[in-house]
């Protein structure tokens, strides 16, 4: 509430004083998320949507009924339309297991995780200032 309240007083002095248009920062992300274990077989993804947005969010894959050990295809798609995103997908032991920066344009992976001794993988999304959207897979 102080941040949009702070925006709105920019603005509104860059208006009485005569200043340039202000467009105040979005900072909106959303993520959903399903995850199953049917028999064994784990399935599900998480697809995050942002518009310029700026900071950083956890996501957990909800692994944790999972059979041990496992391997785990994980395909994801990318589209960053506006600045940049980190994105790492690491386990509970703080192992990671992908990390990569991604910046305007398209992205398309698919990789295989062993998974042995973690009960979640957590898909760590740092961004700045950015629009676009995220799509994992498994």
């Amino acid at each position: 509430m102080r941040s949009i309240v702070t925006a709105l007083v920019v603005i509104t002095l860059a208006g009485l004083l005569g200043g340039n248009t202000v467009q105040a920062a979005n900072n909106d992300m959303t993520c959903n998320k399903t995850s199953n274990n049917n028999n064994g077989v784990l399935s599900g993804n998480v697809t995050c949507n942002f518009t310029t947005y700026t900071g950083s969010k956890q996501v957990l894959f909800g692994l944790k009924d999972k059979p041990k050990p496992q391997q785990l295809t994980i395909n994801y798609q990318s589209k960053v339309t506006k600045g940049s995103i980190t994105v790492q997908l690491v386990d509970d032991s703080g192992k990671v297991y992908y990390n990569k920066n991604l910046s305007a344009g398209n992205d398309q992976v698919t990789f295989n995780l062993n998974l042995v001794k973690t009960d979640e993988l957590t898909l760590n999304l740092k961004g700045t200032n950015t629009s676009g959207q995220l799509s994992y897979n498994w």
